[in-house]
This record gives C-alpha cells, structure tokens and sequence, in this order.
C-alpha cells in the first residue's frame, strides 16, 4: 500500500458554473459503500480454536486490487492507500454500470 494523502481527498467537481447536473437536489443522499477484502472459509473447530492475535487470511494479496461496493452491487476496482493514518480507496477502474460518462 501507498501513503498517496490525494487519494480521496478532493472529489471531482460535478458540472461546470452554471449548468446543473441530472441528478441535482440528490447529490445529499448517503448511500451504504464498503471495501471488500476478501473471504477466508474455516471449520466451526477453527473459529472456537480463534484467539486474541491470531491472524486470519482474507484472500487478497498485498498489493492486489480490491472492490467497492455500492449499495451491495460492485462499483470500482482500485488500491488500498493510507490517508492521514487511515485506510482509503483509489478508483483505478470504474466497472460497467456504475454510470461512468463517456
């Protein structure tokens, strides 16, 4: 992972001065959006043998892209980065249907 602090700091403008965007007045909505990491399947003897420290692996590797999810439907794909001492998300690639303009 990267310490990039531009990753998700400044959002894009939505339209140039003057000119409202389609979606005007909805621009306030908040809607649920998660990272996914991966997925680890263990037995039920796994899961009671968890202690304090123990590492479970979730799939990707360092370094491997992940997704965000938007409202549970996949979105965009891109890197984990560190802002300001917190995890992030940097779009490399937004996938078909996200409503990506030409």
């Amino acid at each position: 992972m990267s310490n990039d602090q531009s990753a998700v700091t400044d959002p894009p403008q939505a339209a140039a001065e003057g000119s409202a965007p389609p979606l005007s007045g909805l621009d306030a909505l908040e809607l649920p959006v998660e990272v996914r990491l991966g997925e680890h399947r263990a037995t039920l003897e796994d899961v009671l043998a968890l202690r304090e420290g123990d590492a479970v692996p979730v799939g990707n590797a360092e370094g491997e892209q992940v997704t965000l999810f938007v409202q549970g439907r996949p979105y965009a794909r891109g890197d984990l980065v560190v802002v300001e001492g917190r995890f992030g998300f940097r779009v490399q690639e937004l996938l078909e249907g996200s409503g990506e303009t030409p």
